[in-house]
C-alpha cells in the first residue's frame, strides 16, 4: 500500500495560512460590496451602468487607464450609453456623455439642462486641488464663498463690454502674427504662441513688450499645464481614493512644488511698479491689486486669477489658432468654402 508521508504543517504556517485565507475572503467581500454600490445612489435608486472592474480601487489607478482615461470612457459610453457610473475607491461618479442615438444625447442633454444647479460644483480632487493649488485655481475651486469672490472680481474684466476695450490690440498683435507666418510659415506655431502669450500678458500683467515661446513666464506656464494635464487624470495619484493620505508627511513631500511662487512672482513685478510709483499699464492684475480689498479677494487668490486668466487664454487661443491652420493645409480645398461662410457671418469690414 502506497503511503503518503506525514507532512508536518508549524504553526507559524497554519497562522500564515489563516491570515491569506482571511483575507482573501475579506478581498472577496469589500469587491462584490463595491460591486453592488456602484450600481446604487445614495438614495437607494439605481445608478446608470457601470463597466465592470476586479480592482477595489475603482476603474483607474492602472497602467491602462492612467494614460488615456478620456479614450476608455468613450468606448465604455459607446457600449453602456451616455450615462455611464465609475468607480474611484469608494466614491461614485456618474458621467454624462454624448452618443450616436439621437434620443439617448436629448436625454443626456436634458440632465445637464434641468439639473444644472446640482451639476454646478467640481468633484472632490484632493491632488490636484488641495495639495498642489491649495484650492486656488478658479477652475477647479469648489463651489463656495472663494469661488463667488473670485469670479465676482473676475467678470469685472471678462464681461462683453469690457473685452471689446481689448480689439483693438487684438487685431494689431493678429496683423503681426499674419505678417510673421507670412515671412516664416515654417515656424507658424511660434508666431502663433508669441501673439496668444502677448495679448493674453498685456490683458493679465499689462506687458507691453513681445512675449515669445523663451519668455520665463509662458515657459513656466506651458510646465505648469503639462503637469496639471497629468494631475488631473482620475487614478493619478493614490490620494485621491485615499484622502487621509495627504496627511503624512511622507507622502505630502512629493507635493511641495514651486506652484504659488509661479503665480505670485508675476503679480510681485505689477505690484513693485505701484509701489514705485511708476506709471503703470492698465492690467487685470493693477485692478485686483488696487481694489482685491473691496471684493475680498486675498493677495493670493489674485495671483491665481491673474495667472489663471493667462493660463487659460494663452493655451485656447494658440490650441484653436494651431488646429485652423493645420486644417487649412491638410485640406485646401475647403479653404474657400470656410472664408465664404467667415464673410457671411462677419464680413470683410472688420478691423
Amino acid at each position: 500500500m502506497l503511503q503518503l508521508p506525514d507532512l508536518h504543517i508549524s504553526d507559524n504556517i497554519q497562522l500564515d495560512l489563516g491570515a491569506a485565507t482571511c483575507l482573501g475572503i475579506v478581498g472577496v467581500i469589500t469587491w462584490a460590496y463595491l460591486q453592488l454600490e456602484v450600481t446604487r445612489s445614495g438614495s437607494g435608486l439605481p445608478l446608470p451602468p457601470s463597466p465592470t472592474t476586479w480592482r477595489l480601487w475603482g476603474h483607474f489607478l492602472s497602467s491602462r487607464t492612467q494614460v488615456f482615461t478620456s479614450t476608455h470612457c468613450c468606448e465604455w459610453i459607446g457600449q453602456y450609453g451616455p450615462l455611464i457610473t465609475i468607480r474611484a475607491g469608494t466614491e461614485k461618479i456618474v458621467i454624462i456623455g454624448r452618443h450616436k442615438l439621437i434620443t439617448l444625447l436629448k436625454a443626456a442633454v436634458d440632465i445637464m439642462e434641468k439639473e444644472s444647479e446640482a451639476l454646478a460644483d467640481r468633484p472632490r480632487m484632493t491632488a490636484a486641488v488641495e495639495m498642489l493649488s491649495g484650492g486656488l485655481l478658479l477652475g477647479l475651486t469648489p463651489v463656495g464663498d472663494r469661488f463667488r469672490r473670485m469670479r465676482r472680481v473676475l467678470h469685472t474684466h471678462l464681461q462683453p463690454k469690457v473685452a471689446e476695450t481689448y480689439q483693438p490690440m487684438q487685431m494689431s498683435q493678429a496683423k503681426k502674427m499674419v505678417i510673421d507666418i507670412l515671412d516664416d510659415p515654417y515656424d507658424f506655431h511660434n508666431h502663433v504662441i508669441t501673439y496668444a502669450a502677448t495679448t493674453i500678458m498685456k490683458v493679465a500683467y499689462g506687458k507691453d513688450t513681445p512675449t515669445t515661446t523663451a519668455d520665463p513666464a509662458v515657459k513656466a506656464v506651458r510646465r505648469s499645464l503639462d503637469r496639471s494635464h497629468i494631475d488631473l487624470r482620475p487614478g493619478t495619484f493614490l490620494v485621491d481614493v485615499i484622502p487621509w493620505l495627504k496627511y503624512l508627511p511622507w507622502y505630502n513631500l512629493k507635493f511641495k512644488t514651486g506652484t504659488k511662487q509661479h503665480y505670485t512672482s508675476q503679480l510681485n513685478i505689477v505690484k513693485q511698479q505701484l509701489q514705485s510709483n511708476t506709471d503703470v499699464v492698465p492690467s487685470f492684475a493693477k485692478f485686483v491689486l488696487e481694489n482685491g480689498p473691496s471684493y475680498g479677494i486675498t493677495e493670493l487668490e489674485a495671483a491665481f486669477l491673474a495667472g489663471g486668466i493667462f493660463g487659460a487664454g494663452f493655451t485656447t487661443t494658440s490650441s484653436a489658432i494651431c488646429t485652423v491652420l493645420l486644417a487649412a493645409a491638410c485640406f485646401p480645398e475647403e479653404q474657400a468654402k470656410v472664408q465664404d461662410e467667415l464673410d457671411a457671418v462677419i464680413g470683410r469690414h472688420q478691423g
